[in-house]
């Protein structure tokens, strides 16, 4: 599986509360209000590759962690209270989705790493957020 397939599995994974999850080639219109809450893949951000991989278990296994990025509402002039309880619903919601998502294009295990919320930015804009680290494993 190349890296854009698992980054595009992902976003064919279903989360409760979520109204789009972004493949690589609908970003290019990027994120509007109306898209709101929405996950996006964060493949570099600055200098700083997000993009891990490693070899998996055996010797023919790829594992690629994936950041996957939550923007929940546009940080400014939101109220903090709504925002975080907003978040963590979204939090729960997007773990249970990883729980029973069975993706088509042949990964093997996928499984949440960690997951780290605050305010994340997202073309120059400062959401109320969750960055997920992601784990797709398949077979070679």
């Amino acid at each position: 599986m190349s890296l854009r397939t698992a980054i595009d599995t992902l976003a064919g994974m279903s989360v409760t509360g979520v109204k789009k999850s972004f493949d690589i080639d609908e970003l290019r219109g990027g994120v509007h209000q109306a898209d709101l809450p929405a996950l996006v893949p964060v493949i570099w951000q600055g200098d700083v590759t997000r993009i891990g991989y490693s070899k998996g278990s055996t010797a023919h296994d790829m594992q690629h962690q994936i950041r996957h990025r939550l923007l929940e509402r546009p940080a400014q002039g939101a109220l903090q209270g709504e925002a975080l309880a907003a978040v963590t619903t979204l939090i729960d919601n997007y773990l249970a989705a990883l729980r029973i998502f069975t993706p088509t294009t042949g990964a093997r295990d996928i499984a949440p790493l960690q997951y780290e919320a605050g305010i994340v930015t997202w073309g120059g804009i400062d959401y109320y957020g969750v960055d997920f680290i992601t784990l797709i494993e398949v077979e070679q």
